[in-house]
């Protein structure tokens, strides 16, 4: 994971694709440059998201049960290395998303 979200390799996944890079520095590789000199469109839609506002729907993921969804999913991952079954682990994990955020809900009364 560390590799794939590291600013040199977001910056080649960038060019190669025109995918966002997760990584904000990966815009400041010289990949990124050189490509967005010899195509300058590549760099619109970066602009744009970067000089938008902060509102809702920008905000990203507003899941206040983030942290133990995370490690519902980890919890899964392991089993599968396990040998575990992957549907019944990965719909395990759905469930108890799911349930904390029932339960979220209900505690901040939505």
């Amino acid at each position: 994971m560390k590799f794939v979200n590291s600013s040199e390799v977001q910056a080649q996944w960038h060019v190669d694709t025109g995918s966002f890079a997760n990584h904000p520095q990966a815009y400041e590789q010289d990949v990124v440059k050189e490509q967005w000199e010899a195509y300058p469109q590549l760099k619109v839609t970066v602009d744009q998201l970067q000089a938008r506002e902060k509102e809702v729907s920008t905000q990203g993921a507003l899941i206040s049960v983030l942290p133990e969804s995370r490690q519902h999913v980890v919890t899964a991952l392991e089993k599968l290395y396990q040998g575990a079954n992957p549907q019944e682990v990965l719909d395990e994990a759905a469930i108890l998303t799911n349930r904390a955020i029932e339960v979220a809900n209900k505690t901040q009364g939505n």
